[in-house]
């Protein structure tokens, strides 16, 4: 891969056409691309966990769970517990992001 962007760069510093332009090939191409991805998903955030926290309550709030683990254990029903933990996981990836 190394060589083969070596090649390309190559390709568009010889040409006449690209030759003066510094933001080509597909490594400039990829970092630009993922500062993008990188910045939408953090504008887009605090909705994302707005719409996560409120389905959430309106989970426990349909269920009666109040913050037990209802239902724990039995096939086809959702431990509340399970709910939390991926809840806390999507908050430290939330951390990572922002920081």
């Amino acid at each position: 891969m190394k060589d083969a962007r070596s090649k390309e760069l190559q390709f568009f510093h010889s040409s006449r056409d690209y030759g003066g332009l510094k933001n080509v090939g597909t490594g400039y191409l990829s970092t630009e691309l993922s500062d993008r991805l990188i910045s939408s998903v953090r504008r887009q955030l605090p909705n994302i966990s707005g719409f996560v926290n409120k389905s959430i309550m309106d989970l426990q709030a349909s269920r009666g769970w109040k913050g037990r683990t209802r239902g724990a254990g039995r096939p086809g029903r959702p431990a509340a517990g399970s709910t939390m933990h991926a809840c806390s996981r999507f908050a430290s990836c939330r951390r990572i992001l922002c920081n």
